[in-house]
């Protein structure tokens, strides 16, 4: 399967993070095109493209945005996930950096969609370079006149904020970021209510990734069409992988869905010094030489099942000449995460705490014992 450039299709252009640069690959046609439709045929568009969330659930991003109650007399609020703090993963920062202005015009399309008039991107404060591209985005759009009053003579208003997040992990968890950017600290909200009805100051709120954003400009720009012709039926367009660890070639491939673990691998050149091939997903790292996983279709209907959270990064691939055979990295990386705040969202740490560590003492031994304090990690 070959890759698909398409966010990342002028990268290589040192200007395409500035509002000129952006314009010239045919920047903000997609925006002048939208405010000339009705809002509800915009999320019918993104329904029929069948785009997914590309930042954890999968969970199909037109279906969500139809949630939003219509008439209701309440503010309506756009708010972008940009706290990426997976161990490993590292795409949205890139889009940030790159191509902050497909994440921006796409802010103003779905907020323009879901009938918002104050739209927040948060992006993670560990992060000041993507913070600062963001920012400057946001204003030379606003000196262009597609942010703020009467947006290209369409009568919409909007208002975006970059808000800087103070560095909680538990603050990826859209309902916990929601607490954050209220000024409280961040902690998970029980559901129901859902953010689409009862959200940002309990007004209707639409939470999408920084991924999923950027690809609605292309979407409204090219049609359902062209996006539905990559990827499979289920599981339609492309996605931005982050492949990383003991491989040759570590980098950001933009690839349909429905590649294979096995593909992307190879282009990222194989593992380094004819490493064993097999990998084994933990959330955003796959862990080599723990189960046989390198056939993996990325597909959201595959991934939901077999890990629990497609859309984010497939990335991390370890070797097994680490300490304890593999072993080690996978009880570091989950000791990582049982010890964040993210686990405060009890059925998460129960389960990582109960499962994951016994289906690694299953494994058999590596070349090195783990150390006393991996060990301690285990329940016996």
């Amino acid at each position: 399967m070959t890759l698909t450039p398409i966010i990342t299709e002028f990268w290589d252009d040192p200007t395409l993070y500035t509002l000129d640069g952006y314009k010239s690959h045919g920047g903000y046609r997609a925006l002048a095109s939208a405010l000339k439709q009705d809002p509800d045929a915009i999320i019918t568009t993104i329904k029929d493209s069948g785009l997914r969330g590309r930042g954890g659930a999968g969970f199909p991003t037109g279906l969500k945005w139809s949630f939003v109650p219509q008439n209701d007399g309440k503010p309506h609020y756009l708010v972008v996930n940009a706290d990426e703090s997976e161990p490993g993963a590292c795409k949205d920062i890139p889009i940030m950096m790159a191509n902050p202005h497909a994440l921006v015009e796409g802010v103003i399309i779905s907020s323009f969609a879901i009938r918002a008039n104050h739209a927040f991107i948060y992006i993670r404060g560990e992060v000041p370079e993507a913070i600062r591209r963001v920012a400057n985005a946001i204003e030379q759009a606003r000196a262009a006149g597609l942010i703020g009053k009467n947006i290209l003579g369409s009568g919409f208003d909007l208002e975006v904020v970059a808000h800087s997040g103070a560095g909680a992990y538990i603050c990826g968890e859209e309902t916990a970021l929601l607490d954050s950017l209220e000024g409280f600290r961040g902690q998970p909200r029980l559901k129901p209510p859902f953010p689409a009805v009862a959200g940002l100051y309990a007004s209707p709120t639409v939470i999408n990734n920084v991924e999923t954003i950027a690809n609605i400009p292309y979407i409204v720009d090219r049609g359902v069409d062209w996006f539905r012709q990559f990827g499979t039926e289920k599981s339609p367009g492309f996605k931005v992988f982050a492949v990383s660890g003991h491989v040759n070639r570590p980098g950001i491939y933009e690839a349909p869905l429905g590649i294979t673990m096995r593909e992307l691998l190879d282009y990222a050149g194989g593992m380094r010094d004819a490493m064993q091939e097999s990998a084994y997903p933990v959330h955003d790292t796959i862990m080599e030489g723990l189960a046989p996983q390198t056939a993996l279709l990325a597909r959201f209907e595959e991934l939901s099942a077999a890990m629990g959270a497609p859309g984010a990064d497939l990335d991390a691939l370890l070797g097994p000449r680490l300490a304890a055979g593999g072993t080690w990295p996978a009880v570091r990386t989950l000791g990582l995460r049982n010890g964040q705040p993210h686990f405060r969202q009890r059925p998460a740490a129960h389960g990582l705490h109960h499962r994951a560590p016994r289906s690694l003492r299953r494994q058999p031994p590596g070349p090195a014992a783990l150390p006393a304090a991996l060990q301690r990690q285990l329940p016996q």
